[in-house]
């Protein structure tokens, strides 16, 4: 009897066929690296689409990317969103392009949510860049010193692995959770397919909106001096003379910022994030200011009860004391906001962000004309922008 084999020689895995579908992907990867490097990396940078959500990660490495896009002789804002919201930055632009009679390019780098530390690693950002920037302002407050907690996951958005290793050193294990964000920094240097992904998707998933029924508008952009959303509209007309939400309520909200459980002092890691980030300016010599942010009356007076605003400014001025840097607190400011000028306890409203826009563009203008330096001993000094009726916006 013959014995045949059960599997036929037809049936066999054949070898050494060419991997024809691997190489069409590395073909396609490449030729998208190629197109997106024809493109002006400025519309590669991805910002919040208003009917994808709240998440505001996106915004942190948009600011990072358009630090790399800087240029010689920028101003530049940094904060949390007290300088984000604070600022109508058409009008600030345009109020120190007409008053120095030139063009002046106004970054405002403030990000939501930030504290000291993410403020630290965005000025370093901005001074590892090869351009400088003719004036830096440091929106600062009461809550960017408070809790004991690093804000990792938003640091890592601005590490290198250089900074990473670093700040393992100094921290330890919990640092290696956001070790994944820094190797996508790194390779995202070499891979504009990775680096822009975000925006990418944006642009593939636009074609399906009308079909799950979302909007994709994209919100606007201060980095690039647009209007803020939250002051667009009837949104930033609202004010805290007839608040929506009680002001008890309210309080108790905002009172999570400030860890009021650990005392009037500033936290120890906060407050050498700060330190950090005021000897990096002093150390490149680009001209700096720290001005505190206003909040309004109902939490200004909860939190000096509990000596908060105090021990923030011993801080604060024990820290630039001997520097370059001038702090100006709320209190040596033209600008006393009322709560008109408030959507809410730490916002400014459209009115009040005018009206500060308006205090900047004073500051600005005064540092950048050389007749001023010249002249004024005091160049940081002034009061002579501001009359009561001067905010262009009117109640409804």
């Amino acid at each position: 009897m013959v014995v045949t084999s059960s599997t036929s020689s037809s049936e066999m895995p054949r070898t050494g066929r060419f991997p024809w579908a691997f190489l069409v992907a590395i073909l396609i990867v490449i030729v998208v690296e190629l197109f997106l490097r024809t493109r002006d990396r400025q519309n590669l940078i991805a910002y919040p689409e208003l009917g994808v959500g709240g998440d505001q990660t996106v915004t942190y490495y948009a600011v990072r990317e358009y630090i790399e896009l800087g240029s010689e002789g920028d101003v530049v804002l940094v904060g949390s969103s007290q300088m984000r919201e604070g600022v109508v930055m058409p009008r600030l632009i345009q109020r120190v392009n007409r008053e120095l009679g030139r063009p002046v390019r106004i970054r405002n780098y403030a990000t939501r949510g930030a504290r000291a530390d993410v403020m630290e690693a965005v000025v370093k950002t901005i001074l590892e860049q090869p351009w400088k920037p003719s004036l830096m302002i440091i929106g600062l407050s009461v809550r960017d010193l408070r809790t004991q907690v690093l804000d990792l996951p938003r640091l890592a958005i601005f590490w290198r692995l250089s900074d990473w290793w670093q700040a393992f050193r100094e921290i330890g294990s919990p640092v290696t959770t956001v070790l994944p964000i820094v190797i996508r920094n790194e390779v995202s240097r070499i891979s504009y397919t990775l680096r822009y992904r975000d925006q990418l998707a944006i642009d593939l998933s636009k074609p399906l909106a009308r079909w799950f029924g979302y909007s994709v508008a994209r919100e606007p952009n201060p980095i690039i001096g647009q209007m803020s959303w939250q002051h667009v509209g009837r949104r930033g007309l609202r004010d805290l003379v007839e608040p929506r939400i009680s002001p008890r309520r309210m309080l108790i909200m905002a009172r999570q910022s400030y860890a009021y459980e650990e005392g009037p002092k500033p936290s120890e890691p906060q407050t050498r994030r700060l330190q950090s980030l005021i000897r990096r300016i002093e150390t490149s010599h680009v001209p700096a200011l720290i001005v505190e942010m206003p909040v309004a009356d109902y939490l200004q007076k909860d939190l000096s009860a509990r000596k908060l605003p105090q021990e923030f400014q011993r801080s604060v001025r024990s820290l630039v004391n001997g520097t370059s840097i001038r702090f100006i607190p709320v209190s040596e400011q033209p600008f006393q906001p009322d709560r008109t000028h408030f959507v809410d306890l730490q916002h400014l409203n459209l009115p009040g962000a005018e009206r500060f826009s308006d205090y900047l563009a004073e500051l600005i203008v005064q540092h950048l004309s050389d007749d001023h330096a010249q002249s004024s001993p005091h160049p940081f000094i002034t009061h002579s922008f501001y009359s009561p009726e001067m905010s262009d916006s009117k109640k409804p």
